[in-house]
């Protein structure tokens, strides 16, 4: 437990804080779990909300852990609670910390404590006693959390347990160039699916039906955390080629890296056009400029690509 320093970072969301947590406990370095942060995914219209029909992308932080910084991890997916917290507490007798994946709606100390459901992840590290668990929440606080045990229940909490195995060899080129190529492939191309995402917005975007059951935390509609995770998630990549930059003696990716920056701050600004007119701040016009905004994004990241891709493969 004392090999723990929980610590938020501003671009991270509560997986990636628990993942940077967990590698510092075991003296692992974790930024290349971002390998794969730069996509962008998009669905076009059934009926649904606009957002829950894109994501950031599937970045596989996970498993970007595992093949680049030799952190390995195992879900336990059943569904029978007590078998999960039977898992729990024998490996806490163990002293091995363990992930739990849970529903928030459950969880104290949240901003969405009994008022929304949404996946959150904790690192439990000592069992205080029968019914009572010691937890790291990195992205909340910097304490000990008290976890009831009927609250583990009440969560449906999935444990996942970790350990170290060799760290692999890392060439920067290899790594970047294989995001770049994915990228750009005919059958995925994220930044088609931004002028997807984009037109559907101009042309459909019904902001009442998107806010629907966020009223009172609008931040947290589906709408407006993907576009989080999406500016987020380029700052967190623009953060891996810098990393990459100086450990590994590759100036030229700095350069992509200021570039990458820049386009997570501007897809930041962009995102706050539409909070603007959820807010009343601004009319409903607005959303021309948010949709011109995104294809401007998106010539914008594939220019950067194209160039990268012409670098590396």
């Amino acid at each position: 437990m004392n090999t723990f320093k929980p610590q938020h970072t501003d671009t991270y969301n509560c997986l990636e804080d628990v993942l940077e947590c967990l590698a510092t406990s075991y003296h692992r370095e974790h930024m290349l779990m971002f390998a794969d942060a730069w996509d962008f995914s998009y669905y076009s219209g059934d009926g649904t909300k606009i957002g829950n029909r894109i994501e950031a992308g599937e970045y596989n932080a996970w498993r970007n852990l595992e093949i680049n910084h030799g952190i390995q991890s195992k879900y336990h997916f059943t569904s029978a609670m007590d078998k999960q917290y039977t898992l729990l507490t024998s490996s806490l007798q163990k002293d091995s910390p363990v992930v739990l994946w849970l529903d928030g709606y459950y969880v104290p100390w949240t901003n969405v404590y009994q008022k929304l459901h949404l996946k959150h992840f904790i690192i439990a590290v000592e069992q205080l006693d029968e019914g009572t668990i010691g937890v790291i929440d990195p992205y909340w606080n910097r304490k000990i959390n008290i976890f009831k045990k009927e609250l583990f229940y009440l969560s449906k909490a999935k444990c996942i347990t970790s350990c170290c195995v060799e760290e692999p060899v890392i060439v920067p080129e290899v790594l970047v160039g294989k995001a770049v190529k994915k990228l750009m492939k005919k059958e995925h191309h994220a930044f088609n699916n931004m002028r997807g995402f984009a037109n559907e917005i101009a042309d459909n975007l019904d902001l009442t039906k998107e806010l629907e059951n966020f009223e009172m935390l609008i931040y947290n509609c589906p709408l407006f955390m993907q576009l989080a995770e999406v500016f987020f998630r380029r700052k967190n990549y623009a953060k891996l080629l810098h990393y990459l930059a100086v450990n590994y003696n590759k100036p030229f990716m700095e350069e992509w890296s200021g570039e990458m920056n820049l386009i997570g701050e501007r897809w930041e600004s962009t995102r706050e056009i539409l909070v603007c007119i959820a807010r009343g701040e601004r009319s409903i016009e607005a959303v021309h400029e948010f949709a011109t905004g995104v294809l401007q994004l998106a010539d914008r990241e594939e220019e950067l690509a194209i160039s990268m891709n012409q670098k590396l493969n």
